[in-house]
């Protein structure tokens, strides 16, 4: 039996085609999703407070979820690149 499905397959194909580009940051998103290269992978990300992410690589059939400090203050910058690094270097290039 074959399980239910929530939306479309197609919709999910859709939503990480990038429909915009941030004002602030230059960066792609699509329906929900952040769009960027990292470990020269295309990473597609839902990016809630603090460190909140869920990131999916297609390529490599991989979803990471990561949650962190929901009180990082003036550092939040430095703490997102930070998050971004680790999944990066630590997760996704070993993989490629």
């Amino acid at each position: 039996m074959a399980a239910p499905r929530i939306v479309p397959s197609r919709w999910v194909d859709d939503s990480f085609v990038p429909r915009g580009r941030s004002d602030y940051s230059d960066q792609l998103y699509g329906y929900g999703w952040w769009i960027r290269e990292l470990a020269g992978q295309q990473v597609f990300y839902a990016w809630g407070f603090g460190g909140q992410y869920i990131f999916v690589v297609p390529s490599q059939q991989l979803v990471i979820v990561t949650t962190s400090s929901t009180a990082v203050g003036e550092e939040r910058r430095a703490h997102r690149r930070t998050i971004l690094d680790l999944v990066e270097q630590l997760i996704i290039a070993p993989l490629t």
